[in-house]
């Protein structure tokens, strides 16, 4: 099995096949970018877990059967590391039809629960109800508008504190109230941006949007939203049952 540290350079054999996922068919999608750029950080967060444990990523790679190439799907995985293994479906874009983007979404969410579980030593499985921090303000469902950039959009994850790695906190800071505030996962409305965008923001970023008529238009939203009422979008019943507090 390659060793951890080596799944670096993940991000030099992505970078030609970025080339190749369009969205639109005739344009570059930086969304689409960002996401397997996200999916990447993900995988070599829960390689790295595994580690941890001495763990084989096959069992987790079973989990994620479905995302993978027809020829990996009877569970011969090889000597490889989770990483590893996405860069193959990432390299073969049909296997996972990232053309849509929302199969990509969908892995996201799962690396992100597989992660979770795995943080957690007593055991807390994925779709549990997630406690809200107290410092955690704004809900998902929100709408707000940046305070630096003036873009309108819609918060769908909350995070205790900044998620992102070094590199997106250089590009991106410093944050005045420091990297212990929460952060959101947020879809920017495509009336200010198009291409279609999903950001990573700190709170104290965000202005709170309380009296909005219409919902934020985004080709993602309907993934994690059922409807917009009283000036916010309402989560779906899945994601309802695991935010609660956010309902």
């Amino acid at each position: 099995m390659s060793p951890i540290g080596g799944c670096i350079t993940a991000r030099k054999h992505v970078q030609g096949t970025c080339q190749k996922l369009r969205y639109p068919k005739d344009s570059m999608s930086a969304l689409g970018r960002d996401l397997i750029f996200g999916l990447l950080r993900k995988a070599r967060k829960l390689d790295r877990l595994l580690d941890i444990e001495s763990l084989n990523p096959q069992r987790e790679l079973c989990k994620f059967r479905r995302f993978l190439p027809l020829g990996k799907r009877s569970g011969d995985f090889g000597d490889q590391t989770f990483t590893e293994n996405l860069i193959t479906v990432i390299r073969k874009s049909t296997g996972m039809d990232m053309g849509s983007l929302s199969v990509g979404f969908e892995m996201l969410r799962m690396l992100e629960d597989r992660i979770a579980f795995w943080e957690n030593e007593v055991g807390q499985r994925p779709g549990k109800k997630l406690q809200k921090p107290a410092h955690v303000n704004l809900d998902i469902g929100q709408i707000y508008r940046h305070k630096k950039w003036g873009y309108r959009g819609v918060i769908i994850q909350w995070f205790p504190l900044c998620p992102a790695d070094q590199e997106w906190v250089q590009a991106y800071g410093p944050f005045e109230k420091g990297l212990d505030q929460a952060f959101y996962r947020t879809l920017v409305d495509m009336a200010d941006r198009n291409p279609p965008f999903m950001t990573l923001a700190a709170e104290e970023n965000l202005i709170p949007l309380h009296d909005e008529t219409e919902p934020v238009q985004h080709p993602l939203a309907s993934q994690v939203f059922d409807s917009f009422a009283n000036g916010r979008h309402i989560l779906n019943k899945a994601l309802a049952q695991e935010y609660p507090d956010d309902t």
